[in-house]
């Protein structure tokens, strides 16, 4: 094992043991365990009390059993154990798989979800426990702040759709030399106690895509620089290794969910709007498909044009002068395109599938507001061909883009020609 796999063993062992010697100061019984099958609760105090023995405990108080004497540990300290432990990790479904770890590692952590919290790991639950889930197992956290935003906090409790704190100042886009970004997580949480919490650069509010019952809520940040979200250790961070770990939540998975981005509308014009749309389809399919992980839905749609063509394979670059003339116009009638410039403050990109994958994430909004950036500076090509501004962005992107992810795709499909 590596130092990094060493240190979450020491950081899970430590937690595990800190709530099992809580539950040895318990008097009280929890006669849950009277509903679980008998040869389960057999077979999950030996596996309990083998574990416990691993990290290095030796008090049980359950009966001693076989020539040997051997106590195990009583079957209400193991159910009150599971509860505790499982109220600070709860497995979720979504896929991260970046890394690889050692089959020690595994072997371990394998035996500690299946005899520990009763449940069966898999290659996508090894990567988010390491990296999202165990580091926040140091310590509970009510307060989530950002270093670099005024210390104005609100509360996280669940908010209505369009809502936006009133101690918080909304920013005027006359007075920007760089447009802000503020993201929209939609995310399922399995700990309620996420709507009890406070932030100075976030909040949660409703969204009508999401079901309430199950935990659906939108993650909503305050207008920030770019910098300040997707540096180390910024606010995208945060919300993936710090917030959401914590209240155990899920997006990837859950079909419904989106991640969207808005983006100040500061010198925008027809030019801009016409450049922003064409930088953003003269990539292939295959590449938005890709970086925004999900294809156009309902809520996200392509432009009508567009949608035209794709339903018979057709990229815009093959398009002459005048088809291009007419496929890029500079307006917008709907707010659910993936490129919507209703909002008269800021542009959103709507085709971002909801995920907790920092690196995802990442990724999506570098590649966003670069293009945004580009549009802005070159807008005085909003009429060249798609050919010309793919290869010229490709190479504004590879110069300024700060994520890897981005890098790697653009690369990947350099010479894709649809």
């Amino acid at each position: 094992m590596n130092a990094k796999e060493k240190k979450s063993l020491e950081i899970l062992f430590s937690f595990v043991k800190g709530n099992y010697k809580e539950v040895l100061k318990e008097e009280d019984f929890d006669v849950s365990y009277k509903n679980i099958d008998a040869k389960f609760l057999s077979k999950a105090r030996r596996k309990t009390t083998a574990f416990l023995k691993y990290i290095g405990e030796r008090e049980f108080r359950g009966c001693v059993y076989g020539k040997n004497n051997v106590r195990l540990i009583k079957n209400s300290d193991m159910v009150k154990l599971n509860k505790r432990v499982k109220n600070r990790i709860i497995l979720t479904p979504d896929l991260i798989l970046y890394k690889t770890y050692s089959p020690e590692y595994v072997k371990i952590l394998k035996f500690f979800v299946e005899n520990i919290l009763w449940e069966k790991l898999n290659e996508h639950n090894i990567e988010y426990l390491t990296e999202y889930v165990i580091p926040t197992l140091t310590s509970r956290k009510d307060v989530f702040a950002h270093p670099a935003i005024p210390k104005i906090f609100v509360s996280t409790k669940q908010r209505s759709y369009h809502y936006f704190p009133d101690v918080w100042a909304r920013p005027d886009n006359d007075n920007l030399n760089e447009p802000l970004v503020g993201l929209e997580l939609e995310v399922y949480a399995r700990n309620k106690y996420i709507f009890e919490n406070k932030s100075n650069f976030f909040y949660l509010q409703r969204d009508g895509s999401l079901s309430e019952e199950n935990g659906g809520t939108e993650i909503t940040t305050i207008p920030m620089p770019f910098e300040e979200l997707i540096r180390e250790d910024g606010g995208i961070d945060i919300l993936t290794k710090d917030f959401m770990p914590r209240f155990s939540c899920y997006s990837q998975k859950a079909t419904e969910t989106g991640f969207h981005i808005h983006l100040s509308k500061i010198n925008f014009n027809r030019k801009v709007c016409v450049l922003l749309k064409k930088a953003f389809y003269c990539f292939p399919y295959a590449f938005i498909t890709e970086l925004f992980g999900r294809n156009n839905t309902g809520y996200c749609r392509a432009e009508p044009q567009i949608q035209k063509l794709m339903e018979f394979g057709i990229h815009p670059n093959a398009a002459s002068d005048l088809g291009l003339e007419k496929i890029f116009q500079p307006y917008c009638d709907t707010r659910y395109l993936e490129l919507n410039f209703t909002n008269s403050k800021t542009i959103e990109f709507r085709r971002g599938k909801g995920t907790v994958d920092s690196v995802s994430i990442k990724s999506i909004l570098d590649f966003c507001y670069q293009i945004y950036k580009y549009s802005m500076e070159a807008q005085n090509l909003y009429k060249s061909d798609l050919l010309n501004i793919r290869l010229f962005l490709q190479t504004y992107l590879m110069e300024n883009a700060k994520t890897e992810r981005l890098k790697k795709l653009i690369k990947k499909y350099e010479e894709y020609k649809k």
